[in-house]
């Protein structure tokens, strides 16, 4: 079968879970004897024409996106408000990159076609590819058809409920619900993101389902948890971005708290940080057991600590960390946002608390420092929970749902 999939970014480039998700299933669909092309995002204009190369034994297909700029840039200042709303307005519907990408799907014929972040394509492929006949399943790995930034956080607050949507997300995305006629099927990597956007009133005479995303190929669980050396401190970790919506403000409190308290640990955090916001964190919480160790390698990481923390307060649509610690045998302790309390058994696997509470976060810390025992008892129950989020078992519920759309479109 040949399957077309849209990603707005595919590794190298990539930014996150989504971007390395999507290879985990066009690898895994190659493997099973799939003809499976990517259609992503080049960032010049090149005329116009899609690059084409044989990637890991996909064919990838770098179409040129037709807006104001390439958004994707990390090191560079950010353009002016103005230009960023016209960018965004501009994606709302983007009849350029549906021709571009039409006649791509006319060389190719897909038998159907898997969208994932769109953003720099816009949702106008979806009527550009079922005018041609081709059924379109979506995933949903973000908030993108509620809200441009794609996060549904803005001013220090969640605002993905109803009216508490500002103005300029429920402008620019009414365009693209009205697309989402066209999809044949939608599938959510958590149940709470696609929960979000069935209570705003999208989908609900499309079939749905909920697929988690899986550990990366090659990425597998440790067959045994390694033996350690005993130690006086537990190393706590925080991966991802460093800044206010993923909680670290929250952790960084907790932490002084337990300091307060006397409690021997360690706090390591992986991630970038802008370095005014660092500087800002360090003068406001100067711990000494706090090291920031910048952009870190998540595998590598992740293989130095004992207990993962995960405080966003933004909705999160699934939390791949939680996951990839599980496989180390790492427990967590995650905010109850989004997808993220979906993989945590609570007092199992580890502990939720309430987004934003310093407090009761403290409460989980310090109950694993004076709990040597229950940590372990959790590390092995991680590392067992791991072996739920296999990437074949993703690829075989991927498998099943586009052949779904496939029949239903043929009968």
């Amino acid at each position: 079968m040949k399957i077309l999939i849209v990603v707005a970014l595919y590794p190298p480039w990539n930014i996150g879970g989504a971007e390395l998700g999507v290879r985990t299933l066009a690898l895994g669909l190659t493997a099973r004897g799939w003809d499976v092309h990517i259609v992503t995002l080049a960032p010049s204009d090149g005329g116009g024409e899609p690059a084409e190369a044989l990637q890991e034994g996909v064919r990838v297909h770098r179409v040129p996106m037709a807006n104001l700029y390439w958004p994707y840039r990390r090191d560079t200042a950010p353009p002016p408000a103005a230009k960023r709303a016209a960018w965004h307005l501009i994606d709302t519907w983007n009849p350029l990159m549906a021709a571009r990408v039409g006649r791509l799907v006319d060389r190719i014929r897909p038998d159907a076609a898997i969208t994932h972040t769109l953003q720099g394509f816009s949702t106008a492929l979806w009527p550009a590819l079922a005018r041609r006949g081709v059924p379109v399943m979506h995933v949903l790995n973000d908030f993108a058809l509620l809200c441009p930034r794609t996060v549904l956080f803005r001013d220090g607050r969640n605002c993905g409920h109803g009216s508490l949507r500002c103005r300029s997300c429920r402008w620019l995305t009414r365009p693209r619900w009205r697309q989402t006629v066209h999809l044949s099927r939608v599938v959510g990597v958590s149940r709470a993101v696609l929960q979000i956007h069935e209570a705003h009133g999208l989908f609900h005479a499309t079939p749905r389902e909920v697929i988690y995303n899986a550990l990366a190929p090659g990425e597998t669980p440790l067959p045994a948890l390694p033996v350690c050396e005993p130690r006086h401190e537990l190393r706590f970790g925080f991966l991802g971005r460093v800044d206010e919506p993923k909680g670290i403000e929250t952790l960084l409190e907790a932490a002084s708290l337990l300091c307060q308290q006397g409690k021997r640990f360690s706090l390591t955090i992986g991630g970038r940080a802008g370095s005014d916001y660092l500087t800002t964190l360090q003068q406001r919480w100067p711990l000494s057991n706090v090291e920031y160790q910048g952009f870190v390698q998540p595998q590598d990481f992740l293989a130095t600590i004992d207990v993962l923390v995960y405080p966003s307060l933004s909705l999160e649509a699934l939390g791949n960390a939680v996951f990839e610690a599980y496989a180390k045998g790492v427990p967590v302790i995650g905010s109850r946002q989004g997808g993220i309390p979906e993989m945590i058994e609570p007092g199992v696997t580890g502990f939720t608390f309430a987004s934003g509470d310093a407090a009761m976060l403290a409460e989980h810390m310090a109950m694993l420092i004076d709990q040597p025992g229950l940590r372990e008892a959790m590390a092995r129950a991680a590392l067992n929970k791991s072996h739920a989020f296999l990437a074949q078992r993703r690829i075989d519920e991927f498998e099943q749902a586009i052949r779904a759309i496939v029949t239903d479109r043929s009968s």
